[in-house]
């Protein structure tokens, strides 16, 4: 269910920093662009953001608000800011064995620009894998925003992509069996 105050409070919250967001995430796309020409593109596949098709780089409000009303069951007093993923990146490799080389210079990259980096985190599970970087800009407009980063394979991103409209948010009828035999491929 959704808190419509918190609701409210993320729109506002949007409303005023939603082009400190873009810019952050093109400095983010800018470190990345570095890594991939240092790299090549055979080892740097693709980079694109949740504005890849022109819609808007934020996550949807909706979504916002309710992590954030979720973060604020623990800590009555978490802020908006300090959501990792209201903008995000996605960075695909070909191989796997490249992943570790690319977080290794993105981390470096952006450091460049005065972004600061989380140790990075596998995230696996119901067929999805990524290595997660959280980073968090200091200084300038965006001082303390936060984006996160996703470095996956090509053929993780590809299935991802294919999966989440069938199993992760389906509109319509759900086969449950749909969703597990997509896991197990995923997870393969």
């Amino acid at each position: 269910m959704i808190d419509h105050t918190i609701l409210k409070e993320v729109r506002n919250f949007l409303s005023r920093h939603d082009a400190d967001y873009r810019k952050l995430v093109d400095l983010v796309r800018e470190a990345a662009e570095e890594v991939q020409t240092k790299l090549g593109r055979e080892v740097v596949h693709d980079i694109y953001s949740r504005g890849k098709h022109g819609g808007p780089e934020t996550k949807d409000p909706i979504k916002i608000a309710i992590k954030l009303g979720r973060k604020r069951t623990t800590d009555r007093e978490f802020r908006v800011e300090k959501i990792n993923d209201i903008v995000g990146l996605t960075v695909s490799v070909l191989y796997h064995e490249y992943v570790s080389t690319v977080v290794d210079n993105l981390c470096n990259a952006l450091a460049a620009r005065s972004i600061t980096t989380e140790h990075p985190s596998i995230k696996a599970g119901s067929g999805y894998y990524a290595t997660h970087i959280d980073c968090t800009a200091q200084g300038g407009a965006y001082d303390d925003f936060m984006c996160e980063i996703q470095v996956k394979t090509l053929l993780h991103s590809a299935w991802g992509v294919k999966t989440h409209d069938l199993t992760y948010k389906p509109q319509g009828y759900h086969d449950h069996g749909l969703n597990e035999m997509s896991r197990s491929i995923g997870d393969i």
